[in-house]
């Protein structure tokens, strides 16, 4: 059905001359941006954490045992609470997985729009007629989204960039347990290297005194040689206790986001949170454990993608008005269409997105199942080394301090019993780096307990404001 008016081809042509331009200019224009490679490389070595967004952040972010300075300050020294800080904001991976944050947001922040206007044109050449040659129309296409469709799209948007939130909020509760981790093992290296030097005073004094007794026709050489054995042995074994220590400073540079020059103290610590670790673990189990929060997120991502499917299952109507010229006679035309599910009926998306929400249920199922599993090991294996490490304290350590100082008295009555000695200090080294290394491994424990057990409140990501 035709409307005749008045209207002029050379109209319609002008009027769309004026109005493609505008509309062009509305659109993004690309810039490029190369990377330069030095560049970033000279910029990571001279990289340090701004003062201002770590203090800021250290305020912000609860302790995980309480302990630790009040304030964020570098000059004494670098302790656990500001390093998990420094790495909340410099540490590589997170700095990536924020930004992939925008992806999420910039979808979530258009979803939903209109399809865009189409502009169609139809010309039509006679050959049968001597007069009125040409037939022209133009007509805009707008799609009217009847279906739900967008408000679906839109719906899913916002919960996949909160899914995305969700994801890197736990990604950076991992870090800061990872941190702590690696302060555990790299502290344990400097008390190894202090036990060390310790012994070694020891073994040095003895040396000397058999020494003495050696060139006074008291002692053997054979005998001298054993002990002079030990203090090679301890030295050797100092010497790859201080290669460890700089390899685990150097992995928490790296952990931290830091240079390996970069001018910062890291002061060694091996205290952790026991009794609170066990208590979260017995209180809350798995109420807060990340995986199970991203877990859960999934699932509802894949809720709104079902919906969305479902919804493109329904048909939106198309109009496009419009005008032209039929041999000479000006019209109006209005096109409708309107799309029928008689056979494809987005089948296969329905379907699809139906067995990813199967999928997305089963991984929030296997990651409750998994975490209380895990959370029972974590939770045994902490209770066990703290037994453990009790049991050192009270017990071997003390008497294996009271042998060597025993095996001393003697010594310096001149009752030299060489084998007795050199086991009083082998056995007095071994029984203080067996509780080192017990102490290492509940505190260690007691972070992987915190791991899986979570934050205590949620938390949202830290803002990449940081070069």
């Amino acid at each position: 059905m035709s409307i005749r008016c008045p209207l002029r081809r050379r109209h319609v042509v002008g009027a769309v001359t004026l109005l493609v331009p505008p509309l062009l200019h509305g659109c993004a224009q690309y810039q490029p941006r190369p990377i330069d490679r030095a560049e970033t490389e000279s910029a990571f070595l001279a990289r340090l954490p701004d003062p201002a967004a770590a203090t800021e952040l250290f305020a912000a972010t609860a302790p995980l045992d309480g302990a630790g300075p009040s304030a964020f300050d570098l000059a004494d020294g670098l302790s656990p609470r500001e390093a998990e800080v420094i790495a909340l904001l410099l540490n590589p991976r997170l700095r990536t997985e924020r930004a992939k944050l925008g992806v999420t947001l910039a979808n979530a922040t258009y979803a939903g729009l209109w399809d865009d206007p189409v502009l169609g044109t139809d010309i039509i050449r006679y050959f049968n007629s001597s007069e009125n040659l040409w037939q022209w129309s133009a007509a805009l296409n707008l799609t009217l989204p009847i279906s739900g469709r967008l408000e679906a799209e839109l719906e899913r948007a916002g919960v996949e960039h909160a899914a995305e939130l969700l994801r890197v909020a736990a990604d950076e509760w991992k870090v800061r347990l990872d941190v702590r981790d690696a302060w555990v093992r790299y502290s344990a290296t400097q008390a190894r290297i202090e036990l060390l030097d310790a012994l070694l005073v020891s073994v040095d004094e003895i040396v000397g005194n058999a020494e003495r007794l050696e060139a006074a026709g008291e002692l053997s050489r054979v005998e001298t040689s054993l002990f002079r054995i030990e203090q090679s042995a301890r030295r050797a074994e100092r010497m790859r206790a201080e290669t460890e220590s700089r390899t685990a400073q150097l992995a928490l540079r790296t952990l931290l986001g830091l240079p390996p020059s970069a001018a910062v103290t890291f002061t060694p610590s091996l205290e952790a949170p026991i009794e609170p670790a066990l208590a979260a673990a017995s209180a809350r189990r798995v109420r807060d454990n990340p995986e199970i929060a991203v877990a859960q997120a999934a699932y509802e991502v894949a809720e709104k993608s079902l919906a969305l499917e479902v919804r493109r299952q329904y048909p939106d109507v198309t109009i496009g008005p419009g005008g032209g010229d039929d041999q000479g006679d000006p019209n109006v035309l209005l096109g409708v269409s309107l799309p029928i599910p008689l056979w494809n009926r987005n089948q296969r998306g329905v379907a699809e997105a139906t067995a990813r929400r199967e999928v997305a249920q089963r991984d929030v199922e296997s990651a409750i199942q998994t975490a209380i599993g895990e959370l029972s090991v974590a939770e045994a294996a902490l209770v066990g080394v703290r037994a453990e490490r009790e049991h050192l304290e009270t017990n071997l350590v003390p008497l294996a301090d009271a042998e060597i100082a025993d095996a001393k008295k003697l010594a310096a009555l001149g009752e030299m019993n060489v084998v007795v000695l050199v086991d009083a200090v082998v056995r007095q080294l071994d029984a203080h780096l067996t509780l080192l290394d017990a102490r290492e491994r509940e505190a260690r424990a007691a972070f992987a307990v915190l791991r899986l057990v979570g934050p205590e409140s949620p938390t949202s990501p830290v803002p990449e404001s940081t070069p």
